[in-house]
């Protein structure tokens, strides 16, 4: 991928080859130039994930946040069971790391 764009490219295409590039860059939600940057370059276009991936990674995430809270407490109360603090934070790990996979799949 080059630094700086300074050179401008003008090409003719037909109305359905336009439409397909059109279609391609608004399901990758990007636009029209940098699909086209990225079928120069032989990049992958993936689509953009649904809205419910995004609300459901937050949601992980802020589970994430609370088992983080309770780890604190539980330590400074010292009653913490540590095999069972970092069970649960791998399998929450993994679950995140598989919707990711699976979304970037598309």
């Amino acid at each position: 991928m080059c630094e700086k764009k300074t050179e401008r490219l003008h090409l003719r295409v037909c109305p359905s080859s336009k439409a397909k590039l059109e279609n391609m860059a608004k399901r990758a939600g990007i636009s029209l130039s940098k699909t086209m940057e990225q079928l120069i370059e032989e990049s992958p276009i993936r689509e953009m994930p649904p809205l419910d991936y995004f609300h459901l990674l937050s949601g992980l995430r802020q589970i994430g946040t609370n088992i983080n809270q309770v780890a604190h407490v539980a330590n400074y109360m010292k009653d913490v069971h540590y095999a069972e603090y970092i069970q649960n934070w791998r399998e929450l790990q993994q679950i995140i790391l598989e919707i990711r996979r699976s979304v970037e799949l598309r």
